[in-house]
């Protein structure tokens, strides 16, 4: 009996504190609509259970767009996904079939969850582009009661002027971002992920200096944020974001750089 409760009780404190937390962010969002961009890496279970929980559902419908990936992939990228959210006890789940528009449409309109795993946002935007399911996400997005989240490129896609890629100068030698356009989930930043895995502060720091009024996020391995469509943004996971505004007053760019739990003001 002692070790019953000895388990239990750590356990249900577990789930407490991830309800508690989902509550506290929902009770912050303008209409209980949430962007949610993972900086790549493994998803671990803690990350994921409060990515789902800002749906506020004990068993939400979610839908896998898995666009970024090679055509090819697309089925198996689907199915880990899938058998992720099973681990999390998640079992209504459906994978967008951007095949049959009509279908996809109605999907979306019914889901409360979107998460969009990693690959190339510019085969996913442009996959969601040429199947005219973009005004429906982003409807969908502003009638609220609505999470969505994605992985890498999944989190890159849902800015406006979007993180492509990088390019070497010909003539200086140097590397500058490419530059494209995304889903405009998010139109007032630009997204990086695997950022301090692999070295993209000199790229992020070159695309706010080309793009004055947006701000910078580089996100983490492991680490993801939330955004709740106001004026907050929460740090979760095991790394850190870095934010990176350009001062007007200064003219100069500020960084700044968080960890899990702490919360940067808009």
């Amino acid at each position: 009996m002692k070790k019953i409760i000895s388990f239990f009780i750590p356990s249900l404190c577990y789930f407490l504190v991830i309800f508690t937390n989902s509550f506290s962010y929902a009770q912050n969002s303008k209409n209980n609509s949430y962007l949610v961009p993972v900086g790549g890496g493994t998803t671990h279970n803690h990350l994921m259970k409060t990515f789902v929980g800002l749906s506020q559902k004990p068993n939400p419908m979610v839908l896998i767009i898995p666009y970024a990936s090679e055509e090819k992939n697309t089925i198996i990228t689907s199915e880990k996904s899938i058998a992720m959210f099973n681990r999390l006890g998640i079992n209504n789940i459906s994978s967008l079939d951007t095949a049959d528009q009509k279908k996809s449409v109605e999907l979306i309109k019914k889901c409360d969850v979107i998460w969009m795993p990693g690959g190339s946002q510019l085969k996913l935007r442009k996959a969601l582009e040429q199947a005219n399911l973009t005004e429906a996400i982003l409807k969908r997005y502003a009638d609220g009661n609505f999470v969505i989240g994605g992985t890498s490129a999944g989190a890159s896609v849902m800015s406006d002027i979007m993180m492509a890629g990088i390019k070497k100068d010909k003539t200086t030698g140097e590397y500058n971002p490419v530059i494209s356009y995304g889903l405009k989930l998010w139109p007032e930043v630009i997204i990086d992920q695997h950022f301090s895995e692999r070295k993209r502060l000199p790229r992020l720091r070159k695309a706010v200096e080309k793009n004055k009024n947006l701000l910078g996020i580089g996100i983490d391995e492991s680490t993801g944020i939330i955004y709740d469509g106001a004026e907050k943004i929460t740090v979760l996971g095991k790394g850190t974001v870095t934010f990176i505004r350009y001062n007007k007053a200064k003219d100069n760019m500020e960084e700044t750089i968080l960890k899990a739990g702490e919360i940067y003001r808009l």
